[in-house]
């Protein structure tokens, strides 16, 4: 009885699983084909056929995410998933798209999903990378990608990857060889000639940079990230007004372009433009990777109007020398208002609370939690510190020529003093030689610790390490190699109200362009920095002086990479002066 029944089932079963293959067959290749939204449609009717193959859900979120619906996308691998656990693909999709969200925690799990059921997946190692790297674990992140060119040698997003990768750790001869080669697998890609041009821009070769730069614009002429490095080409060169027309060529491709208007914004502001360079400035808040930074606090924001009343806070952004710079904006903020707030890095606390005893301080890092801010009482407004120049520095005439508005611990820095007292007679000099990062022109304003040997082997100098990052080695090879011995006490790097009271003891810090040169200025001490030709905008473009500090001298290059006149005229200057 009623097997008539149980054929109908069959048969119709049979009939919704070949309607789901042939409607699953027709939207993976109109997927093929870029019709996403008739593959959409084709794949809905699949899954409603057949609800439980994962092949289809994941064919669905590869539609979904070229239709820009990474959301959606995200949905249907992990539903993918919950049908067919081992389903490599939805594993390396879903890290994929979890990638662009920037979601890296979860892009992480799913990569590493996706090599628990095959290590040797090249896809997964570099998404893995990625999703390490977005996490700022650079060194894992290289790894990965090391991994996956075992793998797979020709791996072109493996070589790219890890290239960029050896770019921020400073493996530069690692990354020079990764780029090559994936260039020669992939010479008609742009993304490729891009980041050649990045290592050789690192390498200090400007000009073939801007070959590979040009190269990466003839293969996509809208390439607005090849515009702007090629005005940062001609920038390290000198050339800021071949760099504006770079810059300004980006923006005629995309007027929403932040990068070439915060490029437009440096150099405005080094021309001491101040008035159009803040103004310009204010993209930054537009940045898609800072906008969290800039909306974390549910305040009205300060217009530059009245503060008579009010209390407002001043929130950090940037980095730690910008923090420093901005700061000397506070004690105009701090007498026109009711009350303020300080929100700066944690190393800066102390230094801020001994210098702005008027305010509330609080130290955090810029991604933490605001909830301290209920112990701190209503406030008015807010404002990031890289926008109170707006208001406060619009002119050349509204710089102070200040004595210095931080201070160091008096107890520390006469403790410091002895330390330094004790290492004999000369002038006492703290030295600081690399500065920042790829992404902030490493290459251009570091010098090699040798090249300073004219100023070294001076009479009657004494050098004590400033140098924040790893230098052991460096200061090692000086002593043994050459006989110069450069002290170096590390609880003076690790700890930076130690750095400050050090810098406050020394008779002269000589820099190049880094934070220090910002802490000795706002400190109010000697410094000397050793300038390249483009330089960050504080610096201006030509002459000694520096508007934000006036205790700071600079000596400038005169052609990009040809450090020795500069060294000389350091050197020189030592020689004849008391500092």
């Amino acid at each position: 009885m009623f097997s008539w029944l149980r054929k109908y089932s069959r048969a119709s079963a049979a009939s919704a699983r070949e309607r789901a293959q042939a409607l699953h067959q027709q939207g993976a290749l109109a997927n093929q084909s870029g019709r996403h939204h008739e593959a959409a449609k084709l794949l809905a009717g699949a899954i409603a056929a057949q609800p439980d193959i994962a092949e289809i859900h994941v064919e669905m979120g590869r539609a979904m995410r070229s239709l820009a619906e990474p959301a959606r996308a995200v949905t249907c691998f992990r539903r993918a998933i919950e049908i067919e656990p081992a389903h490599l693909d939805a594993h390396i999709d879903l890290a994929s798209v979890l990638l662009a969200l920037e979601n890296m925690e979860p892009a992480e799990r799913a990569a590493r999903g996706a090599l628990s059921i095959d290590a040797r997946s090249v896809a997964a190692q570099v998404n893995l990378g990625a999703a390490l790297e977005g996490q700022g674990k650079f060194d894992q992140a290289a790894d990965c990608y090391r991994a996956a060119i075992a793998i797979d040698p020709e791996s072109v997003a493996a070589l790219a990857n890890l290239c960029g990768v050896c770019l921020r750790l400073g493996y530069l001869d690692e990354a020079a060889r990764s780029i090559e080669r994936a260039l020669s697998f992939a010479p008609q890609d742009p993304e490729m000639h891009l980041r050649h041009g990045n290592v050789l821009l690192e390498r200090r070769q400007p000009e073939r940079a801007a070959d590979s730069y040009r190269e990466a614009l003839r293969l996509r002429p809208g390439l607005t990230t090849a515009c702007n490095s090629l005005g940062l080409a001609q920038d390290l060169q000198g050339n800021m007004g071949s760099a504006m027309e770079w810059y300004e060529r980006a923006l005629a491709l995309d007027p929403e372009d932040v990068s070439a208007h915060l490029n437009r914004a440096a150099n405005w502001l080094r021309a001491e433009d101040f008035a159009r360079g803040w103004e310009e400035n204010e993209w930054r808040l537009h940045s898609r990777e800072y906008a969290p930074l800039y909306a974390r606090f549910a305040l009205p924001r300060w217009d530059g109007s009245s503060l008579a009343g009010r209390r407002i806070l001043v929130y950090a952004e940037q980095g730690l020398g910008d923090e420093i710079m901005y700061a000397s904006c506070l004690p105009d903020v701090i007498a026109q208002a009711a009350h303020c707030v300080i929100d700066c890095e944690p190393r800066l606390a102390g230094l801020f609370r001994a210098s702005f005893p008027q305010a509330t301080v609080h130290g955090g890092k810029q991604t933490d939690a605001v909830d301290w801010l209920d112990a701190v009482g209503p406030l008015d407004v807010a404002i990031p510190a890289g926008s109170l120049a707006r208001f406060l520095r619009r002119t050349p005439e509204s710089f102070p020529a200040h004595p210095g508005y931080l201070r160091a611990a008096p107890a520390r820095v006469t403790a410091w003093r002895a330390r330094l007292k004790d290492l004999g007679p000369g002038r006492k000099i703290g030295l600081s030689w690399r500065g920042g990062v790829p992404q902030t022109g490493r290459g251009s304003r570091s010098i090699a610790l040798v090249d300073l040997l004219p100023v070294l082997r001076l009479p009657g100098q004494v050098f004590v390490n400033l140098q924040y990052d790893r230098c052991n080695e460096e200061l090692a090879e000086m002593r043994t190699r050459h006989g110069v011995t450069i002290h170096h006490w590390p609880e003076a790097i690790e700890d930076y109200d130690e750095t400050a009271a050090l810098v406050s003891a020394v008779d002269l810090t000589l820099s190049v362009c880094t934070a220090v040169v910002d802490l000795g200025g706002a400190l109010g001490r000697p410094v000397w920095v050793i300038a390249p030709v483009r330089t960050d905008f504080r610096y201006g473009v030509k002459g000694e002086a520096m508007r934000w500090y006036p205790s700071v001298r600079i000596f400038r290059q005169a052609s990009y990479g040809n450090w020795d006149p500069v060294i000389l005229a350091v050197a020189a200057a030592l020689s004849g002066s008391s500092a």
